[in-house]
């Protein structure tokens, strides 16, 4: 399917190659099989491998280097008479980088000689540092025909995957094999994104050699392969970690205000669409009024940084980080004038066996009690969804008689604390467009409530009637 419907790159399918005096081995079958699924390709090639030709593990299977040697080259020639002349065959004895030298160089030109014109040297067990791979490539390099290309591939068992990698090209090498994210056997293979960029970003250091390739897709790329693996990222991992266009040190943000220079990638560069300045108790004013710019908010006034920063450190010192909705929350509190036209007072709540919630909600609307009396949650469509949440809300719908053109597009609890002094604090959104995507615009019809309790569901209906201040006042 893959040779059929993805055009543009070559298409490679991968085979094992018979051994001589192996019993039962269907080496040359196996390559036939994958000559068939790769045959549909415009661009096409056949990847045989050998295996493991180190000493160590030729004792351990009981063959000899001349019994592989002689068996790859059945499979050499057999993926060539397949394709003729219009694809590539490439060839690699497994775990070459820790054989005798003397031995690999003459087993490839046996391979070339075959029909290879593609040599690949595997580090398949991730034991090689930078300099025994320049050694490597440079005497293969030397050693071979021009027209003859030099593949490398490299484990990670001991992170070295990308800096073995790397070493290879500027030694001669003009393939990388490598993987999104890094992701493959054990500790996994060369993290295709640190090649390019290295060689991207640094081509000073590769005679000014290029990649064929869009830095731009990389990070799309990188969630996509991440969310089909079920395989997180981790945040500080180079290119397409979370973390690694973020800035949280104030000396670092005020450094990128003044010219990015604690950069050397920009993050559009390689598709990534993150917030670059995260927000902590670290943080100083640089980074939060180039948030708070972001955002709108006019930060000429050379007196807001006294009526911000106080306010901030106690919200970074509770929560760690700070996002979006908690400086417009911080904003709107140093804004406030005037008395709000609802104050929370109690609420009441209870469910039967087999029944929805039912919920009863007393403010103060210009100072005078109202009670809503005991309200069920909305249907719609005939379904029932009478949680506790939405009776609650439902509830205050009623005495406040909310808008029709103002959704509810954001809840969110969290635990502030630990053990029995933690509270909730619930943040909500009420939002004049049904679609939220994230971005937080307080200034486009949008209202951002919270409150803090000990009970998650109090907090819940104080932090509703608090946007609902809000819509109010901007009325």
């Amino acid at each position: 399917r893959i040779a059929q419907e993805v055009h543009g790159p070559m298409v490679f399918g991968l085979s094992h190659v018979p051994v001589i005096g192996k019993k039962d081995d269907n080496g040359l079958e196996a390559i036939s099989r994958t000559y068939e699924a790769v045959k549909d390709a415009p661009h096409r090639g056949i990847h045989v491998f050998s295996i493991m030709f180190d000493p160590f593990s030729l004792k351990s299977y009981g063959y000899t280097r001349e019994q592989v040697i002689e068996g790859a080259v059945k499979g050499v020639v057999h993926a060539r008479k397949l394709l003729g002349n219009n694809g590539q065959v490439e060839f690699s004895f497994q775990n070459a980088t820790n054989c005798p030298l003397e031995s690999i160089i003459n087993g490839y030109r046996r391979m070339v000689d075959a029909g290879a014109n593609v040599i690949n040297v595997p580090d398949t067990i991730g034991y090689s540092h930078p300099e025994e791979i320049t050694e490597v490539i440079s005497i293969l390099r030397k050693e071979l025909p021009e027209d003859v290309m030099i593949s490398i591939h490299c484990h990670n068992d001991l992170g070295l995957a990308v800096a073995n990698s790397l070493a290879a090209v500027k030694a001669g090498a003009d393939i990388v094999e490598g993987t999104i994210n890094g992701i493959g056997e054990r500790a996994g293979n060369t993290s295709l994104e640190e090649v390019v960029m290295n060689i991207v970003t640094r081509k000073d250091k590769f005679n000014g050699r290029t990649v064929n390739i869009k830095p731009k897709m990389l990070n799309p790329l990188s969630k996509l392969v991440s969310y089909h693996y079920d395989m997180p990222v981790q945040q500080n991992k180079a290119i397409v970690g979370d973390n690694a266009f973020r800035h949280r040190s104030g000396i670092h943000q005020d450094g990128m205000v003044k010219g990015e220079l604690y950069e050397i990638i920009k993050p559009k560069q390689v598709g990534w669409d993150g917030e670059s300045f995260d927000l902590t108790a670290r943080s100083g004013y640089a980074g939060v009024a180039l948030r708070l710019r972001r955002l709108g908010y006019d930060t000429s006034d050379k007196t807001l940084k006294k009526k911000v920063m106080p306010g901030f450190k106690t919200l970074a010192d509770g929560k760690g980080k700070i996002g979006d909705a908690d400086l417009v929350y911080l904003m709107d509190c140093i804004n406030q004038t005037g008395k709000d036209k609802y104050d929370f007072i109690d609420m009441a709540i209870k469910k039967d066996y087999g029944s929805s919630y039912s919920a009863t909600v007393k403010l103060s609307v210009y100072g005078q009690e109202n009670s809503s009396g005991f309200i069920t949650g909305n249907n719609k469509n005939g379904l029932s969804r009478h949680g506790a949440i939405d009776a609650l809300f439902t509830a205050v719908n009623i005495i406040i008689n909310k808008p029709e053109d103002l959704h509810l597009v954001l809840y969110n609890p969290i635990n502030i604390g630990s053990g029995s002094d933690a509270a909730a604090e619930v943040t909500v959104i009420l939002s004049k467009s049904q679609q939220f995507d994230g971005k937080i615009t307080p200034f486009n019809g949008m209202y951002i409530g919270r409150a803090r309790h000990e009970d998650t569901l109090t907090a819940s209906v104080m932090a509703y009637v608090n946007a609902l201040n809000k819509v109010q006042r901007a009325v």
